[in-house]
């Protein structure tokens, strides 16, 4: 039924909006800004929709222009500007043809993702800009106002970025046979499972609180209400962990192409934590050390004395926090990370950022003692945050002591910010599939 009025409001909504500036309190502008809540809500309760074969399709119904064998994520568009050519990949939390405010106005325009180009994990294509064709634009990036076939952009205004692609199976990515798509399909069909466990538990608690009303009355099912919740949280954290160790197991360092078993049962096991465990229990459990008994049963290495308030730690076995460690809300170590056409689980252990994941090859990320991370930042491969330091800005603005395998001193080829240097990003040097990088210059 949500989709349903979903997909007939924004439809309606798309008529008579028009591109170009116009003021926030106008027709348009509410129309734009009703457009993006409808689609923002449909991520949290049609979450199994996303990141799956359905889609792209979805997005087609809704206005978007959706090419052929397109994967997408948690997508955040205006449909009617957004169009997205054959082969293209849009990461998590990505957002399409969004609209720019300013002085009171609004400004909305198309926006295109070049064929067979890669946008990443919340990356943005803002109105009337392009991911270029075979372009890139990196986790928590803008794409560019103008872009070569092929380049690659990091950050937010975006630097370039060389890359040299390496050669994978399309067999395996953007080419897959009609076997791999049934399969998939077959696979993706459980997470209608999640699903059906959340309104199981939700109906728990009505039958346990009216029988509490029936027998005890209406007073004492409002003070024991508390403890029926309790218990649905604690069950919608079993079933969210047995779960997570029978669909996908142990997660190893090591890479799947993206039309692989792994990447579509950790789809699965997903949905589960967002479906599940996230209403019932995550999302009120945040920064409480239930929270951190949790992720240890997830497969997460969690210190003591860690308040970490985000359930956002995918692929939990390559995270690792260490002891004494401040993370605010909005925070998400990724140990996965999608690249243009595969999917790297190489993350080590460990992480340094709340979206631990700049290209494919983000590797070993540690923190410190008593290390405060803010939201909604990357950071490169190698990353180490010092003790007592304040993670606040993104890659190309970090301030580091030393880099690069061969740098002077650099005996472990890792970056260590530190609080006594303030250096900024200037150009960095990628090689291999993805943009794995491999050496930065760094000037004062």
């Amino acid at each position: 039924v949500f989709a349903l009025l979903t997909l007939m409001a924004v439809r309606l909504l798309a008529i008579g909006m028009s591109e170009g500036w116009h003021p926030v309190r106008s027709r348009v502008g509410w129309q734009v800004w009703f457009t993006e809540r409808l689609m923002d809500s449909s991520r949290t309760f049609l979450f199994p929709l996303y990141a799956s074969m359905l889609t792209p399709i979805w997005l087609r119904l809704l206005g978007a222009d959706i090419g052929k064998d397109v994967e997408a994520s948690t997508v955040l568009m205006v449909p009617k500007f957004t169009k997205v050519a054959d082969g293209a990949f849009l990461a998590d939390d990505t957002m399409v043809a969004s609209y720019e405010l300013g002085g009171g106005w609004l400004y909305i325009s198309h926006a295109k993702v070049g064929k067979r180009a890669f946008l990443g994990n919340s990356g943005m294509a803002a109105p009337g800009r392009r991911v270029p064709k075979h372009g890139l634009v990196a986790v928590l990036s803008a794409a560019p106002e103008k872009a070569k076939s092929g380049s690659s952009w990091l950050g937010s205004p975006p630097v370039r970025l060389r890359r040299a692609s390496g050669d994978s199976d399309a067999s395996r990515t953007f080419e897959p046979p009609l076997k791999l798509k049934i399969a998939r399909g077959a696979v993706e069909t459980f997470r209608l499972v999640p699903m059906v466990v959340t309104y199981g538990i939700g109906l728990g608690v009505l039958f346990a609180l009216d029988t509490l009303a029936v027998h005890w009355g209406y007073l004492a099912a409002a003070l024991l209400g508390g403890l029926v919740l309790m218990v649905a949280g604690a069950l919608a954290c079993l079933v969210t962990v047995i779960a997570k160790w029978l669909v996908v197991g142990r997660i190893g360092r090591v890479e799947h192409p993206l039309w692989s078993s792994f990447v579509w049962r950790n789809e699965v096991s997903d949905t589960f934590v967002e479906t599940v465990a996230a209403p019932w229990f995550a999302r009120a459990a945040a920064g409480t050390a239930v929270m951190n008994l949790w992720l240890r049963a997830l497969g997460s290495r969690i210190g003591r004395g860690v308040w970490c308030e985000s359930y956002w730690l995918p692929e939990a076995d390559l995270v690792s926090l260490g002891d004494v460690r401040g993370r605010e809300i909005e925070a998400g170590l990724a140990g996965m990370l999608f690249g243009t056409g595969g999917h790297d689980d190489q993350i080590g252990t460990g992480g340094d950022g709340d979206v631990v994941a700049a290209l494919d090859a983000a590797r070993r990320r540690e923190l410190g003692a008593v290390v405060q991370v803010e939201d909604l930042r990357a950071h490169l491969r190698g990353i180490r945050v010092v003790q007592r330091d304040r993670v606040r800005r993104s890659p190309e603005q970090a301030r580091v002591r030393h880099c690069g395998t061969d740098a002077p001193g650099a005996d472990d080829g890792q970056l260590r910010v530190s609080p006594d240097s303030r250096t900024r990003l200037t150009h960095a040097r990628n090689c291999g599939s993805y943009g794995r990088l491999a050496r930065y210059r760094w000037d004062s």
